[in-house]
C-alpha cells in the first residue's frame, strides 16, 4: 500500500502510520507474551497449563514471557512463570540481556523474592 498514490486525505496518513508503528512494536508477541506484558495471571495460568512449552517461546526481540513480565512490572505473572518453569531464568534475549539485566534496568525486584 503506497500512501503517496492513495486517495486518502493527508491527515489520515499520519493516523495510519501511528497504527502500523504500534503494531510493529507488538510483532512477534504471542498470546502468552501479551498476557505477560499485561500481567494477566489467570490467562497465563490457562495458557501454560494447556501448552507448557509456551513459557519458553521467544518474540521478535528474543524475549521470553518472563522477560516481558519483568520489563512491564508484572511481578505476580513473572513469579508464576518462574515457578512453572525455573529454567526460563537462564534464557537471554537477542541482545544478550538476561533476567538480572532486566531486573536492574526496569527496577523490578522479582528475582529477590
Amino acid at each position: 500500500f503506497d500512501l503517496r498514490n492513495s486517495s486518502m486525505p493527508h491527515h489520515h496518513h499520519h493516523q495510519l502510520h501511528m497504527k502500523t508503528s504500534h503494531l510493529d512494536d507488538m510483532y512477534g508477541d504471542t498470546l502468552i507474551h501479551l498476557s505477560a506484558r499485561l500481567g494477566h495471571d489467570e490467562i497465563m495460568r490457562l495458557l501454560i497449563n494447556e501448552t507448557p512449552q509456551a513459557s519458553i517461546l521467544l518474540n521478535n526481540k528474543g524475549q521470553t514471557p518472563l522477560l516481558l513480565a519483568i520489563e512491564h512490572g508484572s511481578t505476580s505473572t513473572g513469579m508464576l512463570l518462574m515457578e512453572f518453569n525455573p529454567r526460563t531464568i537462564i534464557i537471554s534475549d537477542f541482545s544478550q540481556s538476561n533476567i538480572f539485566h532486566y531486573a536492574c534496568q526496569y527496577s523490578n525486584d522479582l528475582i529477590l523474592h
